[in-house]
């Protein structure tokens, strides 16, 4: 199996290489690699307000189980969510924010600034006809 020749970003001089950037030397592909994936950072932006529920979560955003399961596992494991499992019945479970996980809350910041200057707002009577 003959390995791809990494690239030299021309905006931080460090390699890219891996698959979806994981493995690469620049920080801007491993962060995005980690983040970029569909729901990740609209995740972390509703876990700021503290603890939330499986349920809360996906009643807010409306994402499948399956796919709210995926995010989840992918960022426990990643170290930027922590899931607290209650000995009750029914059994609670509470996912929140770890300190990677409130250090990402930065690129959500920045993300909400982009959004607000560069991309208008839907129409209301828009949202609401639908």
């Amino acid at each position: 199996m003959v390995e791809k020749a990494a690239t030299v970003c021309p905006a931080c001089r460090l390699t890219h290489r891996g698959r979806r950037g994981r493995e690469s030397g620049c920080p801007v592909a491993r962060a995005a690699a980690l983040l970029g994936d569909t729901w990740t950072l609209l995740l972390v932006h509703l876990l700021q307000a503290g603890p939330r529920r499986f349920g809360e979560l996906q009643s807010i955003i409306k994402i499948s189980p399956r796919v709210l399961s995926e995010r989840l596992r992918k960022l426990q494991e990643a170290g930027l969510v922590t899931r607290r499992l209650y000995p009750e019945i029914p059994p609670r479970v509470e996912y929140a924010l770890t300190p990677m996980g409130t250090a990402a809350l930065k690129v959500v910041e920045a993300l909400a600034e982009f959004g607000e200057r560069w991309l208008p707002r839907p129409n209301p009577e828009a949202l609401t006809s639908a």
